[in-house]
């Protein structure tokens, strides 16, 4: 069979209230009245068979539709007013129709890439999304946006094949909608955008955003009117553009994730003509799209290199110990989940949640003097619990706790005031005290021997991870309504500039409830992500290493941040496994390995439940701040050295247009008094020590730099030499 059809029914269609969603879908038959949510094709091409020629979307102010063909150009119907139509017009709406104020086909596509469609490129020229092994449409309607999508299967593309996810969202509310390509393939594609012109319509064109202003020669309207139609995009994203007889096309750098916004306008809209399209278009550019590109908006993050991880909240009550017993598995701030303890007796622990040596001031300080740029705490854990006050959910340490004080806003002031970057980590996904958040299943042996745990384990089991009905009583698609969303939003607006938003454990969320999420970045537009909101659609900036340190292998030109703990567990713990700590020595040496291949150290402290850290936490930052107080131009800044590892230590670099330094990590004094650096070609400017900046001897022998060094290491931890030489 050519065509396979899906045929779901749109139920969800009408379930939304008018106030809640003024955005619809389409997606059926030419000479059909019934929704479906998907048709797939092996031929790739249904556009004479289907209403719209493809899926539809519309919100109040413009339609959109997907050709299902070779073409999947994007196409525009345009409106006079406010409202939704294409459940009524399917498109073409009568001449009558059209007089009486609604809208209509103004927008011609011809065999262009339309507005905002997606190909892709290769060696200067357009590669259309054609011949597929399958193409499949879909749509979906949801509480506050809707979707259409276009996926295109097993496309040629350099010797090879790819598959290509097309996406269109509007959102209720907002005039402007999202347009986002997906390559799953191996490799980074250069996909390429853009926009289409006629003769009759004029072209314009800013800092961040492509647009044509005039009369479409489309022949199904009744009356021709000038449309604007435009293009808003991130200029880092971008390599080039490329403007052809009828089409702009934006050419971007290979990537596996686009984004742009698309909007459109037309002469017979109250107060719309050429010149408030183009100023509507900026207005739209400072809302939507980052004005920044990528590499400027990591530079603070890449400079930083080092950064403070907290975990803290109710949990740490408990410290890893429930009912006399130590937790046998895991984190000490899972142990709600592993040992299963019921909602309303974990919520009980709250009332004597009182951290009165709470001193963010003195947190932000330790991080500093430790040479740490950045800092990180968990706004929500998955216990659902709240470090600020929120109005999403009473379960927040202003409602649930005697402290009743917001935890975040000291927090965030004192941050402000010593230059620390603030991130926030949300867990998403996981909440088990909100009803409808998720649960990762965990048997009962890794928690406490619960005599009645086989019966826990079965009930478990069979309510996907959750323990106790309390956990049930609304749907995951109501906790991300009611209580995610609301709580990033309050988040990304009350505590001034976010640096990061740290997501985590993703398994089981769903596309739909990530984009509502992702939609509230646009509050922080500079805000740097990690890849643990959804995978593999929405990867973030920054991959994630947890409790290890990788390869370099796989990472070049990658972001890639490695979170650890200094003993055994996230939240604090006194569990005898949580009294196992990493000495200063392995954490400095840690840093050192990941700074010399070009990532980031995310180095977690989990406070006792009256706000003070661990003192083996405050000992240990206070050697590492002996130790960066010297060292630290040799992390700070630098990127990955041009050699993997020595066997005496690591190397990191710093280099500009006339010179570059390399830090050479020692970790290992060599006995014999000479140390020796391979295949170094360019004139050495000098070599000195960090520790007192003493100028060492050097020369080259066979290729080699041979640098002469004292008896005795200054540093036993790691003593640092910098060299520098002329060029690159």
């Amino acid at each position: 069979m050519k065509n396979i059809i899906i045929a779901v029914m749109l139920l969800f269609l009408t379930g939304f209230a008018p106030d809640k969603n003024r955005t619809d879908v389409s997606l059926k038959w030419k000479d059909s009245s019934t929704q479906v949510s998907e048709i797939r094709s092996e031929s790739g091409n249904l556009f004479k068979k289907l209403a719209h020629h493809g899926p539809a979307i519309e919100n109040e102010w413009m339609g959109v539709r997907i050709y299902f063909d070779k073409r999947c150009a994007l196409d525009v119907y345009n409106k006079q007013r406010v409202g939704l139509e294409l459940a009524v017009a399917s498109w073409y709406p009568t001449e009558e129709q059209q007089q009486a104020g609604w809208g209509s086909d103004q927008y011609k596509v011809g065999q262009t890439i339309g507005l905002g469609g997606v190909r892709l490129w290769d060696n200067g020229k357009v590669v259309r999304l054609n011949p597929v092994s399958m193409r499949t449409a879909r749509v979906r309607k949801e509480a506050g946006f809707s979707q259409i999508e276009m996926f295109s299967e097993g496309i040629p593309y350099k010797g090879g094949t790819v598959d290509i996810l097309i996406r269109v969202s509007a959102f209720a509310g907002i005039r402007e909608m999202k347009v986002e390509a997906f390559a799953h393939c191996d490799d980074p594609v250069e996909f390429v955008t853009g926009i289409n012109y006629w003769e009759t319509t004029e072209t314009f064109q800013g800092d961040h955003y492509i647009g044509t202003w005039g009369l479409h020669p489309e022949d199904v309207a009744a009356s021709p009117q000038a449309i604007g139609a435009a293009v808003l995009y991130n200029p880092g994203d971008f390599a080039q553009t490329v403007k052809t007889d009828g089409e702009i096309l934006l050419v971007s750098k290979p990537a596996k994730v686009l984004s742009t916004w698309i909007v459109s306008a037309c002469e017979k809209e109250a107060g719309v003509n050429r010149q408030r399209f183009e100023q509507l278009c900026g207005e739209l550019l400072q809302q939507q799209v980052n004005p920044l590109s990528d590499e400027e908006r990591l530079a603070w993050w890449h400079e930083a290199r080092f950064g403070m991880f907290i975990h803290w909240g109710v949990y740490s009550q408990y410290a890893g110990i429930y009912k006399g017993h130590d937790q046998a598995k895991g984190g000490a701030e899972w142990i709600m989940n592993r040992c299963k303890i019921p909602v309303t007796e974990y919520k009980e622990n709250a009332t004597s949640f009182n951290p009165e040596n709470y001193d963010p001031e003195a947190w932000v300080k330790m991080a500093r003097d430790a040479g740490m740029k950045y800092l990180i705490i968990t706004a929500k854990h998955h216990d659902g619990f709240a470090l600020f006050d929120s109005e999403a959910s009473d379960w927040n340490v202003v409602d649930a706790t005697p402290y009743g004080k917001d935890l975040l806003k000291p927090l965030a002031e004192a941050c402000k005031k010593h230059g620390i970057k603030l991130g926030f980590y949300y867990s998403q996904n996981q909440d088990w005290c909100n009803p409808g958040g998720s649960a990762a299943g965990r048997l009962s042996k890794e928690g406490w021997p619960n005599p009645e745990a086989a019966k826990v384990d079965a009930y478990t089991k069979k309510h996907n991870g959750h323990w106790d009905p309390a956990q049930e009583t609304a749907t995951f698609d109501d906790y991300i309504d009611r209580v995610a969303v609301p709580q990033v939003r309050e988040l990304l607006s009350n505590y001034g500039e976010i640096s990061v938003l740290w997501w985590d454990t993703p398994r089981g969320m769903t596309d739909a409830a990530a984009l509502k999420l992702q939609e509230q970045l646009k509050l922080q537009p500079h805000i740097i992500t990690n890849d643990r909101l959804k995978r593999p659609n929405f990867p973030g900036d920054t991959k994630t290493p947890e409790q290890h340190i990788p390869d370099v292998h796989g990472l070049e030109g990658v972001n890639w941040e490695v979170c650890m703990t200094m003993n055994k567990t996230w939240g604090y713990g006194l569990r005898k496994m949580d009294a196992e700590w990493k000495s200063s020595e392995t954490l400095i040496r840690n840093l050192v390995d990941i700074v010399s291949k070009g990532g980031n150290y995310l180095l977690n402290v989990g406070p006792k439940p009256d706000g003070s850290f661990p003192e083996e936490s405050i000992v240990r930052l206070k050697e590492i701040s002996e130790w960066m107080t010297v060292n630290s131009e040799a992390v700070h800044g630098t990127v990955a050295g041009p050699y993997q590892s020595f066997s005496w230590g690591r190397c990191s670099k710093k280099e500009n247009e006339k010179e570059t330094t390399l830090y050479l990590f020692v970790f290992d004094w060599p006995a014999e008094g000479r140390l020796e650096v391979p295949g170094i070609a360019n004139d050495v400017m000098k070599v000195s020590l960090m520790a007192d900046n003493t100028e060492l001897k050097a020369h080259k022998k066979d290729g080699n730099l041979m640098i002469e060094l004292p008896a005795e290491a200054p540093d036993k931890i790691a003593s640092v030499i910098a060299v520098t030489v002329k060029g690159n």
